[in-house]
């Protein structure tokens, strides 16, 4: 027997707290960034970028940082850290994030969103395309993290960087 119904569920993007950094490590898939997710937040907490947390039921569904530090000066936000739970993939999440990320570096007088991607994650870089953000050049991306046991992973990849002009509101 078969019984399918549909529910609605209230998401709540808002800026991360503390309580939020266990969930985001999402049942132990994250749980080899939490240095970095700590660092992203204490970064947060001194202004230099932005840690936005999609909710359901109080739970992180969702995140996006957004620098607004970096390029500054150039008038550029990077977004980046884009995530959204699989099981909650596909539902408008992302979109909304990347709105609200968007949203964040108008609000700080910065007036262009820059976004890299993976090369192997094609599904993100339609999103982005079709939420009017363009290729501007690629590069390999190259960053380090040191999981919990204290072991240090380099990682390095190709992605493409992405860029589009936000209007002020």
């Amino acid at each position: 027997m078969q019984n399918q119904f549909s529910i609605q569920v209230d998401v709540v993007i808002r800026h991360a707290t503390p309580e939020d950094l266990r969930g985001l490590e999402w049942f132990g898939l994250l749980t080899p960034f939490r240095e970095t997710i700590e660092r992203a937040y204490d970064r947060a907490q001194k202004g230099e970028i932005i840690f936005l947390v999609a909710t359901f039921n109080d739970f992180p569904i969702g995140q996006v940082w957004v620098d607004v530090t970096k390029l500054a000066e150039d008038g550029v936000g990077i977004i980046w850290a884009l995530r959204v739970m699989e099981p909650f993939q596909n539902f408008g999440i992302g979109t909304r994030l990347i709105q609200a990320a968007e949203q964040a570096i108008v609000e700080r007088d910065l007036h262009t969103a820059e976004i890299g991607v993976s090369f192997t994650n094609l599904k993100a870089k339609r999103l982005y395309e079709r939420l009017g953000y363009q290729v501007v050049r690629d590069h390999i991306e190259r960053w380090s993290y040191t999981s919990p046991e204290g072991e240090t992973q380099q990682m390095q990849e190709r992605e493409w960087v992405l860029r589009k002009a936000l209007e002020s509101r």
